[in-house]
């Protein structure tokens, strides 16, 4: 069956844990939902991550058509984010990527998760090298969620499309 998108709401303002539903890992002690996507955390993540990583997702799927948003619904598109406090490998997913790759990066989209440091959605430069101030990580990393889990072949080809006419001018 498939499955629609949900009505806009006003989300509440509290996280919680995650549901058991969800089956996972123990790490993640802050739950929120972004429309159908889950939002998380460990239990070092200040609140207001994840508050303003919901409101970014929120905005960026209210206006994706129903298959792409259920394509991300089935693939089980989520997003973590990470305290400055800790290191990537406190999230088992990511338990094969090595540290000097996200050293730098501070965020990444891999195997249906976008991943994202607060330092960068609380705009704390102080807090860690941020190497990506001038960028919102989340729109960023959720965008590849969004192609990746969500798209078709005609959304990988309009991006081609618009890519080659931008490098072009």
């Amino acid at each position: 069956t498939e499955l629609v998108k949900p009505p806009i709401y006003i989300p509440p303002t509290t996280l919680a844990g995650p549901p058991d539903s969800l089956l996972l890992p123990s790490v993640y002690k802050k739950y929120i939902n972004a429309d159908g996507i889950p939002l998380l955390s460990p239990s070092l993540t200040e609140d207001e991550a994840l508050f303003r990583a919901r409101s970014t997702v929120s905005l960026m799927i209210r206006n994706l058509d129903t298959a792409t948003y259920n394509r991300m619904l089935r693939k089980k598109t989520r997003v973590v984010i990470v305290s400055y406090q800790e290191e990537l490998s406190v999230i088992p997913e990511f338990s094969t990527v090595t540290e000097n790759f996200v050293v730098y990066r501070r965020g990444l989209f891999f195997n249906n998760i976008t991943c994202v440091f607060e330092e960068n959605l609380l705009c704390e430069r102080n807090l860690r090298a941020d190497n990506n101030k001038e960028r919102d990580m989340v729109t960023h990393e959720f965008a590849h969620a969004i192609h990746l889990d969500g798209g078709d072949k005609s959304l990988d080809s309009s991006i081609r499309a618009i890519y080659q006419k931008a490098i072009k001018n």
